[in-house]
């Protein structure tokens, strides 16, 4: 009975999404972190319904966006409205045309699709690389996920059962509806924690009133446990992929699931993860890193 009322509620979950893409024209001077540049960039096109508390909205970047603004640099997003009703998106990409159609606001819009009605359904058939019989999977967080620690002195620490009702936080604030609440499977599940890490990023509001923060973890997170409990939160953790989860909306708490990253040992006896790595940390740090082969050949030559 708990699991078909689960699944009847998470089934009856509707939102909208639309997906652009725009470039960067100007970038001098540019001191704060591209989340706070791309919020402050939507709030001037969101419609105000979706920011005075009568509805929600989220976005999220769709590909790693650095740690400074960049001159003709794309930066893919994805906005995200709770409901079936397109009127919220269609306003918001009649927003982003109108505003971005003046260059001096820095950015000009490069793609905009037709807003498009989601749900669990669509998830799911996007989520055919779920190994049968999976026994962990990594949460990728793209975004800082904000959480309070249940342990102090050990901030970076987050137990599955937590992680369970913070989805669950994040779905009833962003749906403004109650959720279900976490299965007692999450807390069967175990969690590493060891390999995220925290940021900050602070913006200073040009009202002069304080300084205001997207802050949080970002990397991998770590679930394992049995393949039957697993599957058993699978809905949860494939709404998450475009919901997200934590305390605050906003572009905070996003992840992508992943099954290429193993929990321990075969990871070190695979060739392959040092290759993934090191592409990892060109693509976020935008330094060259010459591979082992061609560095030896031009040390020889």
């Amino acid at each position: 009975m708990r699991g078909s009322m689960e699944d009847a509620a998470f089934a009856a979950l509707r939102w909208t999404r639309l997906r652009g893409s725009v470039r960067n024209l100007h970038a001098a001077g540019a001191r704060e972190h591209p989340l706070w540049i791309l919020h402050s960039l939507l709030m001037f096109c969101v419609p105000e319904a979706a920011k005075n508390g009568q509805s929600r909205f989220l976005f999220r970047p769709l590909a790693e966006p650095g740690d400074v603004i960049e001159r003709d640099r794309l930066y893919p997003f994805a906005v995200f409205f709770p409901g079936d009703d397109l009127a919220l998106a269609r306003a918001c990409a009649a927003g982003l045309e109108r505003h971005l159609s003046d260059k001096r606001h820095h950015f000009a819009l490069v793609e905009l699709e037709s807003p498009q009605v989601r749900s669990l359904a669509d998830l799911e058939d996007a989520a055919s690389r779920w190994p049968e019989r999976a026994t962990e999977v990594c949460l990728e967080f793209e975004t800082p996920f904000a959480y309070t620690p249940a342990d102090g002195r050990r901030p970076w620490w987050l137990a599955a059962s937590d992680l369970g009702r913070l989805l669950a936080h994040r779905f009833q604030h962003f749906f403004v509806c109650p959720a279900p609440p976490p299965r007692a499977d999450w807390a069967t599940l175990t969690t590493l924690c060891h390999f995220w890490r925290f940021v900050e990023h602070r913006h200073r509001a040009k009202s002069g009133r304080g300084t205001k923060t997207i802050a949080g973890n970002v990397g991998p997170l770590f679930l394992r446990g049995t393949a039957q409990a697993l599957a058993s939160v699978r809905q949860w953790l494939l709404l998450g992929t475009e919901i997200g989860a934590g305390l605050k909306l906003g572009p905070r708490g996003h992840y992508r699931l992943r099954f290429d990253r193993p929990w321990f040992d075969p990871i070190f006896c695979d060739p392959a993860t040092y290759t993934r790595a090191l592409d990892d940390l060109k693509g976020r740090s935008g330094v060259f890193i010459r591979p082992a082969k061609e560095a030896t050949a031009a040390q020889s030559a």
